[in-house]
């Protein structure tokens, strides 16, 4: 790109990004006047007597355990974190941040954990393995937990579904398939140069076409003699550009007459993307390996029509009571309108919630907002805004089972929940779960996620054509972008549940102690408890080290990417593939870098001292240590992302992938049989939750502000009123951004 040429992408680019965000930006309000509000409410409020009371729960939202060591993609680059803040978070949330969920697991008691959705990012089968295990480990203690559907959970993204759209589109299912591959190392550190030079460690340059085929053909059930459609795939294969390339991917020959479900290195090359009908399956196998349930209908998966399920817990103080839903199936090579079928999927929970006094039972009845029966690709994403990511969707037979599960349940206190904000549900959405839930006789009280920020909110439903209600909404911040906190939830009710008093208390708990006329603290006291519990260990010169790895990646620059994707063809090739590298080793660099600081406290790198040097440049891997040998990767890959040969910075994207992926599949196994240590645990949690608030200051901030209602720790309810209109008008979330 010439000089001029690339003066106009960037004044374009920053022309455009300040309408969006001036088109978005909202005043949050300040402290101070959330203070005075809250007090007032607070001196309005009628006293009643408690006669029934939860226990705890604990409230989490938004990890997006995100896989970062994929094939680059358009939609996951800095350019386009220039429109949508998340695109592109520090590092540290793909390296570290499952240890920050970790913390929020295994530190606060045997209190059961409600997550409220998008437990992972790009939906891709790495990142939703290692977040069942952390969960089962908590079953195992002693800790019940439950899960919801977020739109991260089973799309693209969390904004995109496998599309109708033409199949050579970098939006396509390959593109997703690609970002989601899982690496095939290399065995020894000796073969590294050779592997990658072979191009072994990815699958690069396979059509659509015949990546489809084999991920048909390596299918336990659709790849076996007999199946619809199989010898349709197995033509592709005889076309001899797609067995070639397969052969030589595979250190093996591959024909048209091999039966791919046997070939002993397909499950490298098989798709590794997981959508929504297959996490469904996935949560309720994790349900069933904790609890005892009741299968009354049982799932067939991958049948070509629709399926039923419910399960029915058999011990009546189980915290997952009932799950009832739909599971639609998608085939494995679904493009060109044949899968979007998936995303009608979807299931309803009620939970018990434990009892600490009193006899009227609490039960948290949780919809799926993400139940869409839209086919939506990248137009409906990015121009329209009209995908989950935006927006969320309730279809008419899931309001009618919710219903159903209410009336079942009339003479509980009954507190319903989603992903979405209240306010973002569509038109149709919120009609439909009006009428289920005015059915309710107690407050209406509705938890959500999704916003990464949290606030409380009072919302007027219609009830017929002249009767009006109120709903109190509590929307919680996330465990992936600053503010990070999760919250201990637990209500108390009168004698007949006209009031409900809702307790959520952030945690970590703020460092200060609070006086009467104070919410619970702000963003600066929850750094503070943050590295009140985490932080103790670290030291300032591993501080140091973290913020410049954060530096560094701000300074990142890649927006000419976009200009590729607004005025050129949607394939990334030549100059736009380079730029497109080029972030993602922008972003590999500063991952190294933060590894580095890591490694200089003693215990992390005595833990992790198997480290893989013998993967990084010679002059790196001679360094005395593994600190010095990732510092001078780190330097090494910002001195390659300067050069305009492709073939280079490829090449050094996947030797820097081979170092942090070794590092991502070593802390994994060290997790998985119990041996990563509460001081490295600890370790990784601070460096991620500093540099997420070190993002966020340095962010512009309309882009990202703190809304200080969240801090709010107790609200009043009735079925007349909740907030009060002073803190309503200040706490309601008006932000529109893909989360």
């Amino acid at each position: 790109m010439n000089p001029l040429h690339q003066r106009f992408t960037r004044g374009l680019m920053t022309a455009l990004s300040v309408l969006m965000l001036a088109a978005c930006a909202t005043s949050y309000p300040p402290k101070l006047l959330v203070d005075k509000a809250a007090q007032a409410v607070r001196a309005n409020e009628p006293s009643f007597e408690v006669a029934h009371s939860s226990a705890p729960v604990v409230l989490i939202g938004d990890n997006q355990e995100n896989f970062n060591v994929g094939l680059p993609h358009i939609v996951i680059n800095t350019g386009v974190d220039l429109f949508a803040a998340v695109t592109v978070r520090p590092p540290q949330q793909p390296l570290f941040g499952r240890q920050t969920l970790a913390y929020a697991i295994q530190e606060t008691g045997v209190e059961p954990i409600l997550h409220l959705g998008d437990i992972i990012d790009h939906s891709c089968e790495t990142e939703l393995e290692g977040i069942f295990e952390l969960f089962n480990d908590a079953q195992r203690t002693g800790k019940p937990w439950a899960a919801i559907m977020g739109n991260h959970d089973g799309l693209f993204n969390g904004v995109l579904n496998q599309p109708s759209i033409q199949h050579i589109t970098t939006f396509s299912s390959y593109g997703w398939r690609v970002r989601c591959r899982k690496l095939n190392l290399p065995t020894i550190q000796a073969d590294a140069a050779k592997h990658i030079a072979n191009d072994k460690l990815f699958i690069r340059d396979i059509s659509d076409l015949c990546l489809e085929a084999v991920n048909f053909l390596a299918h336990p059930r659709f790849g076996l003699p007999g199946q619809p459609r199989r010898d349709k795939q197995l033509d592709v294969l005889k076309d001899k550009t797609c067995t070639s390339v397969l052969s030589t991917k595979l250190d093996a020959p591959l024909n048209s007459s091999a039966e791919a479900h046997e070939h002993p290195k397909i499950a490298d090359f098989a798709s590794s993307n997981v959508s929504k009908d297959q996490i469904i399956e996935r949560y309720l196998a994790q349900l069933k390996q904790g609890s005892t349930f009741m299968d009354k209908t049982g799932i067939n998966p991958f049948n070509d029509g629709r399926e039923s399920f419910l399960l029915e817990a058999t011990r009546p103080e189980s915290f997952v009571q009932r799950v009832e839903g739909v599971v639609l199936n998608r085939e494995p090579n679904c493009n060109r309108g044949s899968c979007p079928q998936f995303t009608r999927s979807y299931f309803i929970q009620s939970i018990l919630l434990p009892q600490q006094t009193g006899t009227k039972k609490f039960r948290l009845l949780l919809l799926d907002t993400t139940h869409t029966g839209q086919e939506f690709d990248r137009i409906d994403a990015t121009v329209w805004r009209s995908s989950p990511g935006d927006i969320g969707f309730v279809g008419g037979n899931q309001a009618d089972q919710y219903a159903a599960e209410i009336e079942r349940h009339k003479d509980s206190i009954l507190i319903i929940g989603g992903h979405h904000p209240w306010g973002v549900l569509d038109k149709n959405s919120k009609e439909r779960v009006a009428q289920a839930i005015c059915r309710i006789k107690n407050p209406l009280i509705y938890l959500s996620a999704h916003t990464h920020n949290g606030f409380w909110a009072e919302h007027t439903i219609r009830c017929g054509s002249d009767s009006k209600r109120k709903l109190l909404e509590l929307n919680i911040s996330s465990l992936a972008d600053w503010p990070i906190a999760f919250k201990r939830l637990s209500f108390e009710v009168n004698a007949d549940a006209s009031f409900i008093r809702v307790k959520a208390p952030n945690l970590p708990a703020a460092a200060k102690t609070l006086t009467s006329n104070e919410s619970a603290g702000g963003s600066d006291d929850l750094l503070a408890a943050w590295q009140a519990n985490v932080c103790t260990a670290v030291t300032e010169d591993i501080r140091k080290e973290n913020r410049a790895a954060l530096d560094m990646l701000q300074a990142s620059d890649a927006r000419s990417i976009l200009f590729g994707t607004f005025f050129y063809q949607w394939r990334v090739s030549g100059s736009k593939r380079i730029q497109l590298y080029r972030s993602s080793l922008d972003v590999h660099s500063s991952s190294l870098r933060i590894l580095s600081a890591s490694y200089r406290d003693p215990i992390f790198a005595q833990e992790f001292s198997d480290i893989s040097v013998g993967f990084m440049p010679a002059k790196c891997a001679e360094k005395l240590n593994a600190s010095d040998a990732l510092r001078c990767h780190s330097e090494h890959l910002k001195e390659a992302g300067r050069s305009g040969d492709v073939k280079r910075i490829v090449a050094e994207y996947d030797m820097a992938t081979v170092v942090l992926e070794d590092f991502r599949r070593k802390l994994r196994a060290k997790e998985s049989v119990g041996q990563l240590s509460k001081h490295s645990r600890n370790l990784m949690a601070c460096l991620h939750v500093e540099a997420a608030h070190q993002d966020a200051v340095l962010a512009p901030a309309e882009r990202n502000p703190v809304n200080n209602c969240q801090f709010i720790e107790q609200v009043l309810t009735s079925n007349v009123s909740g907030l009060g209109d002073e803190l309503n008008n200040l706490c309601q979330n008006k932000r529109g951004e893909l989360r």
